[in-house]
């Protein structure tokens, strides 16, 4: 995925940048190389704790005052242009990040995640539950075996 750096300035040039491209006849739409890169960029942010992720993993790079701005950004640029995702440029990455998302193991996941294991001292009593469940089985194996 694209490297972006984000501040004040960067805001208009893009602005502008997708207007050109928008209203380009000759343009066909697998060309539209930037509207298709921002809106994927803005299917997978909602928040600044998703902005916060793609800093981490070195997607964005902000320097503006805090993450909630760019994710403000970028929620805003929805509704100015209409993307066809399937001719799009980024239509493989696009098709990856929805399947990713639509999986119900990563949903499951996700949630048994955020609800059960957001606290490290819940990851140790399961693991230590199920030390100890695997213990008492073989305890129960070894004197039946007896």
């Amino acid at each position: 995925m694209p490297f972006l750096w984000f501040d004040d300035n960067i805001k208009f040039l893009l602005w502008n940048m997708v207007a050109f491209e928008q209203i380009q006849p000759i343009i066909p739409l697998r060309e539209k190389t930037l509207s298709s890169y921002l809106g994927l960029m803005d299917s997978l942010i909602n928040t600044e704790k998703d902005v916060a992720i793609l800093v981490r993993s070195g997607i964005i790079e902000n320097y503006l005052q805090n993450d909630e701005r760019v994710a403000n950004f970028f929620n805003q640029f929805g509704p100015i242009f209409v993307l066809d995702y399937i001719l799009g440029y980024f239509h493989g990455l696009y098709m990856d990040v929805k399947r990713y998302s639509e999986s119900t193991w990563h949903k499951y996941r996700a949630r048994l995640m955020h609800d059960y294991f957001s606290n490290p001292w819940s990851v140790i009593s399961v693991v230590g539950a199920i030390i100890l469940l695997i213990l008492s089985f073989l305890q129960t194996y070894y004197s039946a075996a007896k």
